[in-house]
């Protein structure tokens, strides 16, 4: 068994929550900006494979450098496009995930079952 393994059973057992992005967290930002679903097959298959980069460099592509605080104004937008690849996943509960899967949003989701309307905090 991996140690990867052995910590997601010990996890588990403890009622921790994981929540893994596939396969960088440049995924989710990009999710700010446009809809993965919406790439051709063969996109998706580069930005699985996540070679050179290609993702770190394909968000800088599509950010044309806008500011942090501006990218956080548009995390509705990343939500939702994140929700849309987990629509069309065929293991989106999957640690870690095999397909493309932000899954950031899941926090958000959880703090908002808390109580707490994040969707207010992140408006434009």
């Amino acid at each position: 068994m991996t140690a990867t393994n052995s910590a997601l059973r010990t996890c588990s057992e403890m009622g921790i929550k994981i929540i893994c992005n596939c396969p960088a967290v440049d995924l989710w930002f990009i999710c700010h900006y446009e809809n993965p679903v919406d790439w051709t097959d063969d996109f998706k298959e580069k930005a699985l494979d996540n070679k050179k980069r290609f993702l770190k460099k394909y968000l800088g592509e599509i950010r044309n450098a806008e500011p942090m605080n501006e990218l956080i104004k548009k995390t509705e937008t990343a939500r939702i496009n994140s929700h849309n690849l987990r629509s069309i996943s065929t293991t989106p509960k999957a640690i870690p995930p095999s397909e493309l899967l932000p899954n950031i949003d899941l926090i958000w989701n959880d703090i908002d079952e808390m109580g707490i309307d994040t969707r207010k905090l992140f408006s434009e």
